[in-house]
Parts: structure tokens; sequence; C-alpha cells
């Protein structure tokens, strides 16, 4: 489903038999289940076995790999990135570095374009990946050529020699060095207009990577599962540097800054809970990565696939989608009569990174931080590509909660597991009390610290409970694997096992169940959005579509079937949306090669005050 599976292992005899059966499909044998209205789980089983749907998913623009898969090394411990087959280098390298063939035009965008991209893209990766927190370089905007570095030499060599920084304020001492070199330049003969400044971050990047060390391999596998490159695992990185409790200015929370409308959306919740004391402890289920990283990558999934591709779905991430339409709206009107069978949507996104931007950013909130967003994220990656991912930290876990009516204290399930460290992946420091180590995989509760070796402390003694009194929200607590069949075995029988998630190699893997004629048509539909297939008749397709995903998943409740659902339906509910109308409006005449108005006509509203990111889906739009 829009890239979720692996596509490597299709035959070509595979792809014909697949054609003729859309054919067969299409044609007659779902109008007559329709019909007869039988389209229920024993239905989909018979589609899937008559017409031998168990294949993988078909290849599609929005994330193909180039050439085959590289395997891990075996020289170094632990993944290292850069040797990975999703890398955006392998992934998305005709976009990423773009030959110009001998007419100077690329497949996609012209050579002016693909120059300005290469610029930005090369000023991003120095940015987050050469240059450490107390540099400052300058560079021509037009050219990208390098004008001056700076550097603030006394505060560098005291945290070389101490550790000891506080970045906000080596960035005043940089903002009064910026204009220092500014009117350096300035003086030297360079057009102020014709100057731009960049900040260095490796050092912060590199902080950022430690905070995620018992992580970082979950959002690789995530990433894969979800047909999405290494690019998704840079989101932390550069909303928060890995920060999990920082809330920004217009609300958005933890490390990959939701809204908190789409956090509840995604099962993310704020609750207080009761302790023996009698106080009451805070429960901000942002603040765990477990916790929210899926709901962050099911959006940047479905934005991808909303808006025709995962370059600009991570930017619509964090711009918003509808504002992803509004770029490619100004592409088509400015460039629409140059539109053929090469042109897709990831080409008009870096045209309005690039000449196309002035006229973007005065049609829309699409601005500075929107224009660097997915830059910056491939500069962070290739920061740290090189560096192994030391998968003995990884933390290993088991999500769980209790069963329907139960209740206990948390001190009665660490005196169960008292005495089992050798059978349990304890991977926190086993100096520490058991009490101390629930804490620390536990974030997401605002415990108080053990005033007394080994005691649990009575304000942090927790009552858990199965779900919440108030909202009915389930209360879910992290303990290391293997904790839930000690439970058991210790005749503890609050636990509701049945429900108990593990976090360990296995968590993420792709999955092997069978392809369904509609994850078949979905990958499809998204295949042709590449292609700026953003049309009415494509919308009325992924509204049937997506009812029937639905379905499949109740008669299916896998966690892989939940997961299409929720990407499915979040891909509709974008798509109905008057931003997605006004784009539709002008797709047809452009595929159709017309010329298209030099201004919008009236009724596209691009002035109306009232179409906004306020408007967009609660999501992570800030």
């Amino acid at each position: 489903m829009g890239s979720m599976r692996n596509r490597r292992t299709r035959t070509a005899l595979g792809n014909e038999r697949l054609r003729q059966v859309r054919i067969a499909v299409t044609s007659g044998t779902i109008i007559f289940l329709f019909t007869a209205g039988i389209m229920g789980g024993e239905a989909m089983n018979i589609l899937a076995q008559t017409f031998g749907l168990n294949l993988t998913a078909p290849a599609t623009p929005v994330a193909e790999p180039q050439g085959p898969p590289v395997e891990e090394r075996t020289d170094v411990p632990g993944i290292v990135p850069a040797d990975l087959d999703i890398h955006p280098d392998r992934l998305y390298r005709e976009y990423l570095h773009a030959p110009l063939d001998d007419d100077g035009e690329t497949p996609f965008v012209s050579r002016q374009v693909a120059k300005s991209f290469s610029n930005l893209a090369d000023m991003y990766r120095t940015r987050q990946a050469v240059d450490d927190n107390f540099t400052v370089r300058a560079y021509n905007v037009s050219t990208g050529e390098v004008l001056g570095v700076y550097t603030l030499a006394e505060e560098k060599a005291v945290f070389e020699e101490t550790g000891l920084v506080l970045w906000s304020a080596i960035d005043r001492k940089r903002r009064d060095l910026t204009k220092k070199a500014v009117k350096e330049l300035t003086e030297a003969g360079v057009a102020r207009e014709d100057i731009t400044v960049r900040w260095g971050r490796r050092d912060q990047i590199l902080e950022a990577r430690s905070r995620e060390d018992q992580y970082i391999e979950y959002e690789v596998r995530l990433a894969r599962y979800l047909g999405l490159s290494l690019l998704a695992t840079e989101i932390g990185t550069v909303e928060t540097f890995n920060n999990d409790r920082l809330v920004s200015r217009v609300g958005a929370r933890g490390r990959y800054q939701m809204m908190p409308a789409m956090l509840r959306a995604r099962s993310v919740h704020h609750y207080r809970l009761r302790t023996r004391g009698g106080s009451e402890i805070a429960v901000n289920e942002e603040w765990h990565p477990l916790l929210t990283m899926e709901a962050a990558f099911v959006v940047a999934r479905a934005y991808a696939n909303a808006v025709g591709h995962e370059i600009p779905g991570l930017s619509a991430y964090h711009t918003g989608p509808y504002n992803i339409f509004k770029v490619y709206r100004e592409y088509l009107l400015a460039e629409g009569e140059h539109f053929d069978t090469a042109t897709n949507v990831v080409g008009g996104y870096l045209w309005g990174l690039t000449d196309g931007f002035d006229r973007v950013s005065s049609q829309s909130t699409f601005r500075r931080y929107s224009r660097s967003y997915v830059p910056s994220m491939y500069g962070a990656l290739k920061a740290t590509d090189e560096i192994p991912i030391d998968t003995t930290v990884t933390m290993l876990a088991e999500r769980m909660q209790l069963a329907r009516g139960e209740s206990m204290f948390l001190s009665e399930i660490l005196v169960a597991l008292d005495g089992a460290d050798e059978r349990l992946a304890w991977r926190v420091d086993g100096e520490l009390p058991l009490y101390e180590r629930f804490r620390v995989m536990n974030p997401h509760f605002d415990l108080p610290p053990a005033v007394s070796a080994g005691a649990v402390p009575e304000n942090g003694d927790i009552y858990l409970v199965a779900t919440t009194p108030a909202s009915n929200v389930p209360v879910r607590f992290f303990l290391p694997l293997g904790a839930a069949a000690e439970l058991r075995s210790r005749n503890i029988r609050e636990i509701d096992y049945d429900t108990v998630f593990p976090y360990d190699r296995s968590t993420f893997q792709p999955s092997e169940e069978a392809v369904t004629v509609w994850d078949e048509l979905y990958d499809e539909l998204v295949a042709d959005v590449w292609r700026f297939g953003f049309t009415f008749e494509n919308r009325a397709r992924l509204s049937e579509i997506v009812d029937r995903i639905e379905e499949t998943s109740r008669y299916s409740p896998t966690h892989y079937r939940q997961t299409m659902k929720e990407i499915a339906r979040l891909h509709e509910r974008v798509w109905a949306s008057s931003e997605f109308d006004k784009l539709a409006m002008l797709v047809p005449a452009a595929r159709g090669h017309q010329r298209l108005p030099v201004q919008p006509p009236e009724q596209f509203g691009v002035n109306d005050a009232s179409v906004g990111t306020n408007n967009l889906p609660p999501a992570v739009n800030k």
C-alpha cells in the first residue's frame, strides 16, 4: 500500500499476470460482488485465491530503489545507514544527484532548477554535516559560491576543553558574528541581496543522534516497513534535535512535533494517575518515542501518498499538505505548457524550492523554514550516515496494559519482577533499583526519583488501571522483554496478555500477508498521483478503495492491516479539501498539454483569507 512492501521480487511474468487480473477485476468481477453485497472477508479471500493476488505490491515511483539492495557491513558493529538500500542517495538518486543530459535537461526539471536545487542541498549538507556550531558561512544567493567562513574560535576552544556549552548563548554570539560578516562583505562590494548566511549545526546533530541511541533502530525498521527512506528517520532531528519534551510556540509537542489533535487521533494521550501517597502524576505519552514514532511515520506515509511522493510528503509533514498543493498549483500555472510524460510532483516541488520560491511564498505560507526542511533532513542524515547504529543499546521492551476492570499498584509489578534479571532484557543500568529502571523505560510517566535506594516512593507508586475513568484511554507502560512471561509465571492475572506488544528485532518486519485487490488498486492510484494525478475521478476512486481497505481491516485486524487503514483514511481526509479542488481544476489541462492561464481563475480563491494552515487537518502542521 503506497510502497509498503518489498517490490524487488516481482517477475516480468508476474507483472503481466497482474495487468490481466486488473483488467478482469475492474471489468466485471468487483461490480458483481458489489451488486451482490458480498464484498466481505470471505469474498476478499475468494478474490485473492481466484486471481492469485498473493503477490507483492506493484512498483510505483514513490520509493523505487535504484539498483539491488545493499548488504549491511560485517566488519563493523551495528547497522551503518550509508550501506542501506533505503538511503536516499540510492532510492532517490535521480532527484538528489540528477545528471544533466546532452540537451541540458534532466528527466524531470530544467537545468536551472536542477542546478539551483543541487546548490541548496549542498548548502544544507555543509551546514549539518561539515560546519560545527561555532561556524558561520556566507554564500552567494544565486551561484552558491562561498563568500566567507567565520568562526567563534575562543568559544570553540572552551567547548573542546570542557564539553560544556549553552547553544542558545552561542547562537546569540553567532548573530553578532553574522552582522559583522555581512558588513565586511558589503564593504568589499558584494550586494546585500546576493548574500545568504548559514550557521553550522553539526555538534547539535551529533548530540541529537546520541539522544536516539535506544530508538533509532526502530526508526530504520519502521521506515522500511512503511516504504519510506532514511530521510524519515531525521524528522525528530530537524524538528527538535530529538528533544521529547519540547513544545513549540503553536503547541506542537514531542520530538516529532505533532499537534495535540493529531496526537489524539493517533491514540497518543494526556491523563493523570493516582498514587499510593494520595497525589497524582501526569502522563504525557508524546514524551515516549515508542508511543509517538509510529504515529509520526504513519502521518508522513499518508502525506507522501496524498501529495504523490515521499520528498514533498516529508515537506508536507512540516508545512502541511495544502501548502504542497499550492506549490503544485503555482508550478502548473507557471510551467504547465511544458508538461510531458516525464513531469512528476517531485519536479514541481523542486521548482517550488528554487526558481518558483518567490512566487510560491507570496501565495502561501510556504516560506524559508518550509524551503529548508527536506534539505536539512538530508544534511542531518549525511552528518551521521557513516556512524554505525549500536544495536546492543536498542531498548528491548514490551508495551502492556491491564485487563479490563483490573487495577494494581506499580510496586506489586516490581515485586513480581524482583530477582528475575537473568530472564529479562533490561537494557538499563543493572545497578539501578527496579523503580529507577522503570522510570528510565517510561519517560511518559512524570515520576519522582526514589528517596531511598530500592524503595518505591509513595508518590511514585502509581495506581495502575486498564483505562482512565474520565476518558477511557488505555494506560500503557513498558517493561523489559520477557516481563510478560515472567509475570504470567508468577500468576499475575491483572495483565492483559493478549495486548502485549513486543519491541525487538521482529518489530516492523515487512508484512508477509497476502496482498488484496484493494492494496493493488491503491498502489496503482498512488503511482498515478506521482504524475499529477490530482483529479476528481481519482478522488472518487480513492473513496471506494479506502472503504474496502477498512472492511479488510475488520475481518483481518492485524497490526499491518490497521496501519494500512490509518494511512489510507488520512490520505482521503487530505484530499477532501478545497485546496485539492483548486489543484484538480488545473490538472486536466496540464496533463492534456493545454496552455494554462497566467493567473488562476477567480473561482480558485487564491487570495481567500479563509484558506490557510489553520484549516489544515489537525496534524503536525505548525
